[in-house]
């Protein structure tokens, strides 16, 4: 399912927790999202999305496609990455604190200045 801009910007005026399981959200523009917090995002395609700024904390990524997304200066405190393609995704300045990125694919990820306190990298690929 793919949305249009008009349709996304519905989307992030919704009340957390948000539920996109599964959506084609590939190239959006998400910039400074304030209400993806706990959002389901399980399984979603968020190739190339513009997620700067954005609060995902606690948010479920788990098996999401993020290559190439930007995600720089997110809060991604407590959210599972567990399985991700991350290719060249950017979290410069990211805060992971506690995030959980076992199995993760992160080839040619950016992770300048990001908190990875306690951060789980099991089995990571980076």
């Amino acid at each position: 399912m793919q949305f249009t801009e008009d349709e996304l910007n519905q989307i992030l005026k919704l009340s957390p927790p948000v539920f996109l399981k599964g959506v084609n959200l590939s190239s959006a523009n998400m910039r400074n999202a304030p209400n993806l917090e706990k959002a389901n995002l399980v399984g979603a395609d968020l190739n190339q999305t513009d997620l700067r700024n954005a609060n995902l904390q606690g948010a479920d990524l788990s098996g999401a496609v993020l290559t190439m997304v930007v995600l720089h200066r997110a809060n991604l405190r407590y959210s599972n990455l567990k399985n991700i393609n991350g290719y060249m995704a950017t979290f410069k300045e990211a805060d992971l604190f506690k995030a959980n990125l076992q199995d993760a694919s992160l080839e040619k990820a950016n992770f300048i200045e990001a908190n990875l306190e306690e951060a789980d990298l099991t089995n990571a690929r980076i």
